[in-house]
């Protein structure tokens, strides 16, 4: 699953994550093992681990947790690939190199 969305911003203009939290939310009620959540929505540093994972495993009724490079059968992925854009230029985005990380070794190979 791809979380990819456009950057809210509050009355005050910042950065606003309700929408964010709300998706997070619907994919965690439909979660597996196994699946593999990618975050390339614009975010802070540090948001797949105080964000979107805590609520991935709260939320989920399954109980699963996220893999800390364990890969074990009650578990999921969590990738991110941040949205890279360069707003105004003319470049082909598909040329644009991509940066991927993972919360471990499998969700950043599974991201690749």
């Amino acid at each position: 699953m791809i979380i990819s969305l456009p950057p809210c911003f509050d009355e005050d203009h910042n950065l606003d994550f309700r929408y964010l939290r709300e998706t997070i939310f619907n994919i965690a009620s439909n979660l597996h093992a196994g699946h593999l959540v990618i975050k390339e929505s614009v975010c802070y540093p540090g948001a797949t681990e105080e964000l979107i994972v805590p609520i991935l495993e709260c939320a989920n009724g399954s109980h699963l947790k996220v893999s800390r490079n364990s890969a074990g059968p009650n578990e999921f992925f969590v990738g991110t690939s941040p949205e890279r854009t360069d707003l105004g230029s003319i470049i082909d985005q598909r040329e644009v190199p991509r940066i991927v990380s993972g919360v471990d070794q499998f969700g950043c190979e599974l991201t690749n």
